[in-house]
């Protein structure tokens, strides 16, 4: 079981919990049903838990202020929706069947993108630069400040043995880098 999994489905008990507290039997049913919180969800796999999860952080969020009584005044709840919302944004769907840590698939692809940097100009093909390509979007993206710097400074290094390759490859790096800074002061 993944850290994922083990996490998403400890939350989901919780919040189940959390719902017997506070709601009557019959509310706690619709809300169970709403939520797609009946029995048997421990099987799911870890892209539909991470979608009940966003559902119970989009429930509490559009309720939290709405109600001045029940579970939703309880203050636990809003650090409940925040710390599961944090954690969801730790988190993404990868296709249709993997949960992944974004910070982890950055350091994949980090070294990827690095030995790949490395490979003789011969090698160079258009394949490899595509990929390349892929890489300084995701490293944009989903890597850390620390990863990044990584990164830019192993370009920098072999601009001596390709300049136009290299700086062209920088050039692109720092265009995803700086559309994520854009989308991140948007938000």
């Amino acid at each position: 079981m993944t850290i994922f999994t083990e996490t998403a489905l400890k939350a989901i008990c919780d919040y189940r919990q959390l719902l017997k507290r506070y709601l009557n039997p019959i509310q706690r049913d619709s809300k169970l049903e709403e939520l797609n919180l009946k029995n048997g969800f421990t099987h799911y796999p870890d892209t539909k838990l991470f979608r009940i999860a966003q559902n119970i952080v989009t429930d509490i969020e559009r309720n939290l202020g709405n109600h001045s009584q029940g579970y939703y005044a309880y203050s636990g709840v809003r650090k409940f929706g925040e710390y599961l919302k944090d954690f969801l944004n730790e988190h993404e769907v990868e296709g249709e069947a993997e949960v992944v840590h974004r910070t982890q698939k950055a350091s994949r692809i980090l070294l990827e993108a690095i030995q790949l940097i490395n490979l003789p100009k011969e090698r160079l093909t258009p394949a490899t630069i595509e990929k390349l390509t892929q890489c300084n979007e995701i490293l944009a993206s989903f890597g850390s400040a620390e990863q990044q710097s990584v990164y830019r400074e192993a370009i920098e290094r072999m601009r001596e043995r390709n300049e136009v390759f290299y700086s062209s490859l920088l050039r692109n790096f720092l265009a995803h880098r700086a559309s994520e800074d854009l989308s991140e002061c948007a938000e």
